[in-house]
């Protein structure tokens, strides 16, 4: 087992009995450089992973139970339809039509930490279809992150930073209160991945593989 596993194991060891979500305020800023053309409304998406995960639909559940879910201010499927309309405007196709429909269902979403590394899954069905509801284009994509020098650099800060806050925690001795409960842990540590960032990254990598699918760009260039 590497060092930092053990230290990530030795702070949430410390931290244990602290049940809690963690926030994450998240951005999306478009990033694609790809050009198309077309106009499409966006339809509103679901969200079927939160149903088969039994969470709430502004969750993204947590592969470890040892940490908590992460909690986005809107639900998913809501933030993902947002998104992909600033993707789109970027491409410079219109999310202002009225022939045809673009929809979608986050049927997987989900963050994992192991070994100090953190791993994003995220998978869309995504649907165009026209005036008359009849497919246009019907595609699943499936994006996951890469390891990568700087994720686990970023990684061994967080786990070494979490050491240090739960070590500090078991000393102290006024409490504070976590969802109405007395604790004399001290301050809770933080999950130890760059959630906003991975979140938003993985998000972008799966919908610029619907902006290259040359099948979903033929068919949209067809929505005027």
């Amino acid at each position: 087992m590497s060092l930092f596993r053990i230290l990530a194991l030795c702070a949430t060891a410390l931290a244990a009995g602290c049940q809690y979500t963690q926030k994450a305020p998240v951005t999306y800023t478009a990033q694609t450089q790809e050009q198309l053309s077309g106009s499409v409304a966006v339809a509103p998406f679901d969200y079927s992973a939160a149903k088969a995960a039994k969470i709430p639909v502004n969750q993204i559940p947590y592969a470890d139970t040892s940490f908590p879910n992460a909690e986005l201010p809107q639900p998913v499927q809501g933030f993902v339809a947002d998104s992909l309309r600033k993707e789109l405007a970027k491409a410079g196709v219109s999310t202002n039509g009225r022939t045809c429909a673009l929809s979608g269902d986050v049927t997987h979403f989900q963050f994992d930490y192991r070994d100090v590394l953190a791993k994003f899954t995220v998978e869309i069905r995504y649907r165009l279809a026209d005036a008359a509801n009849q497919p246009l284009y019907e595609s699943t994509k499936l994006a996951q992150s890469a390891d990568t020098a700087e994720l686990r650099e970023q990684k061994r800060r967080h786990t070494l930073g979490n050491l240090g806050k739960a070590l500090a925690g078991s000393l102290a001795v006024k409490p504070y209160d976590v969802r109405g409960m007395e604790t004399s842990m001290g301050p809770q540590p933080t999950p130890p991945y760059p959630f906003p960032q991975g979140f938003a990254r993985i998000l972008s990598e799966n919908i610029e593989q619907l902006l290259k699918d040359n099948v979903f760009r033929k068919a949209v260039a067809r929505c005027a």
